[in-house]
């Protein structure tokens, strides 16, 4: 509210004799000044969360969310598979859910995300973007309730396209008032919104090749 940006950068420290990419969340205040309120690894290493390729770039975070009542950031990892919480203040990671340096484990029949990209968190439910753990060249949205107690996260709901879409990159779900989901499928250059009991009631598609980007909605 004050006028502070916020945002993803890479990060380089030595790790085992090579550069080793991770990332950051820096603030811009208003007045220009940079600070560095995380970084990778304030809450992994490298030694022990390897994620998936370190020579491609350790955590590699894709997406960033602000939660101003929690005073918490949410970032998404594309090569760790997770998405941790982050108290801004401390720089700690108050849980981490997904593959890698995960606090939060799947229950047993849960669906697993992979290359997630954009994320709405609500309370305790999480609806995430899978990109690639599907069977086949398919993306889809995946929902989970959280339990922060037992540490668990229960799959509640899972969408695919009809036909099915894939998404290599980007992507988004977000989930409206009305229980209903927007999803941005970018690589498909395919718009859509699903009812809460997963019917596609309105879909829009770009011309061949023309992909979308993240969204914004304005009502």
């Amino acid at each position: 509210e004050d006028g502070t940006l916020a945002g993803i950068a890479v990060e380089f420290r030595d790790f085992e004799g090579m550069e080793l990419r991770g990332d950051k969340i820096v603030e811009v205040s208003p007045e220009g000044e940079l600070t560095t309120v995380w970084t990778s690894w304030d809450c992994f290493d490298p030694a022990v969360d390897r994620g998936e390729a370190l020579e491609d770039g350790w955590t590699f975070a894709n997406a960033l969310d602000y939660d101003p009542a929690e005073n918490a950031y949410y970032l998404g990892m594309r090569n760790f598979g997770s998405i941790a919480k982050i108290d801004r203040e401390t720089g700690a990671c108050e849980w981490v859910f997904g593959f890698a340096g995960s606090t939060i484990e799947f229950a047993p029949g849960a669906q697993q995300f992979l290359h997630q990209h954009q994320f709405d968190l609500r309370g305790n439910r999480i609806v995430v973007m899978d990109n690639d753990s599907a069977p086949g060249t398919v993306s889809r949205v995946l929902e989970y309730e959280l339990d922060f107690e037992a540490n668990v996260a229960t799959e509640v709901w899972s969408y695919v396209s009809d036909p099915s879409v894939y998404t290599f990159v980007l992507g988004e779900p977000i989930r409206l008032d009305d229980g209903s989901t927007f999803i941005d499928w970018p690589g498909a250059g395919q718009l859509e919104r699903v009812s809460p009991d997963g019917a596609s009631v309105w879909k829009l598609n770009s011309g061949a090749g023309a992909p979308f980007g993240f969204a914004t909605l304005a009502t």
